[in-house]
């Protein structure tokens, strides 16, 4: 027995830091040999000058940074179109007119998909708001979508219905880093409606959005189920569903990247991206013959996965990745035509112990301080144990 899911399988590369033109090609050219459909979301970042000590060169919106984007618009799209070009910014503290004539120029270049990161706590972000001072700009629409976006004002729900943005809810993330609840299920700001589900950072989350699926639903259950404990009192019945979850992993994940006629759920005249689940498997075996949805919400993993197709090329078949052909520049890299996935999993693990080399070199606490000078986070504010509060 096999499940069909026709869920998206658009990522929005939330961001590739540009380093230059070498590095955007480099990336842009695994992006495309992976087969997914995806948005390289082209993110000018400050590079850095020095390690030891730590010193970045802040001129984020050099010359060439700006050249190399218009060479990748140019060039767009990507891979026999499943990688289309986006930018992800979060310079807002540049100058008003220097982040304007950016946008400026990104409308010119016609990309719609803006991401940004948007989140409210103690430390980090307390008391501005990145979607006011993004329409204070004259800039807010429904191209932006705003990963995380806890603790929301009415001010900014109110924005997000009327301009049109979106947001990435990571439960993943959000839970462990004390941004707070997701937003995606919390009936009191009411932005389920414009809530897509993300994964943010493979280093530290599973890289799959069943478990952000069952994270946010289970948290949202434990956030509600604790105020009927309070009053005394028990629920009748479990908080949200898992339709809710799901679709907030497909068909809404398609519609914050404006792909919903395309991607996001199985109907005529959109592309083959396919997932196909082995409802025989040991952990969705009984759950898949009673409610499908709830087999892969509640239970499933990518170790279920049997098959992903993408634009009608099969990903992965029998629960394997196949392998990958690399275009002139992947060539050029590898010396080969094709990997599979054990030889990319080598040089996972030998260019992790290469960072790890370099780390041990640097003083990371002079890199930490750095770093939260530039992030603007106030330590007054940070506890080690709840016991300190």
């Amino acid at each position: 027995m096999e499940m069909i899911n026709g869920g998206t399988t658009c990522v929005v590369d939330h961001a590739h830091l540009n380093y230059g033109a070498d590095y955007n090609a480099s990336a842009i050219s695994a992006t495309v040999a992976s087969g997914l459909r995806s948005i390289y979301g082209y993110c000018p970042t400050a590079r850095v000058e020095s390690w030891n000590p730590l010193v970045m060169n802040n001129n984020i919106l050099a010359d060439d940074v700006i050249n190399n984007l218009e060479e990748l618009a140019s060039a767009a799209p990507f891979g026999d179109g499943r990688v289309t070009l986006g930018v992800a910014f979060d310079a807002w503290f540049l100058p008003k007119p220097s982040i304007i004539s950016l946008f400026d120029k990104v409308a010119k270049l016609g990309i719609r998909t803006i991401t940004s990161h948007s989140v409210r706590t103690p430390s980090f972000g307390a008391s501005g708001s990145l979607p006011k001072l993004i329409d204070s700009y004259g800039l807010l629409d429904d191209r932006f979508l705003l990963s995380h976006s806890n603790n929301m004002t009415p001010e900014e729900v109110e924005l997000c219905h009327s301009k049109g943005f979106w947001i990435s809810s990571t439960p993943g993330t959000e839970l462990q880093m004390a941004h707070g609840s997701p937003v995606c299920f919390d009936d009191k700001i009411g932005v389920q409606s414009k809530c897509s589900l993300g994964v943010d950072c493979h280093s530290n989350n599973s890289g799959d959005l069943m478990t952000q699926m069952r994270l946010a639903l289970q948290s949202a259950r434990g956030r509600s189920n604790e105020q009927f404990n309070m009053n005394d009192k028990d629920p009748r019945s479990a908080y949200k569903t898992v339709e809710e979850a799901f679709n907030l992993g497909t068909i809404q994940g398609a519609r914050a990247v404006h792909m919903q006629d395309q991607i996001g759920s199985i109907a005529v005249g959109k592309v083959a991206d396919l997932i196909i689940f082995d409802a025989t498997s040991v952990a969705m075996v009984c759950a898949a013959q009673h409610d499908p949805v709830a087999a892969i919400v509640l239970h499933s993993s990518p170790a279920d996965v049997d098959t992903v197709i993408v634009g009608g090329h099969i990903r992965k078949r029998n629960g394997r990745l196949v392998p990958v052909c690399l275009d002139d520049v992947g060539r050029s890299i590898a010396g080969k035509e094709t990997l599979e996935w054990k030889e990319i999993a080598r040089e996972l693990v030998e260019g992790r112990k290469e960072i790890q080399k370099k780390i041990d070199t640097h003083d990371v606490e002079d890199a930490r301080k750095v770093t939260v000078a530039r992030l603007h986070i106030d330590e007054s504010k940070i506890r080690h144990r709840v016991d300190d509060i």
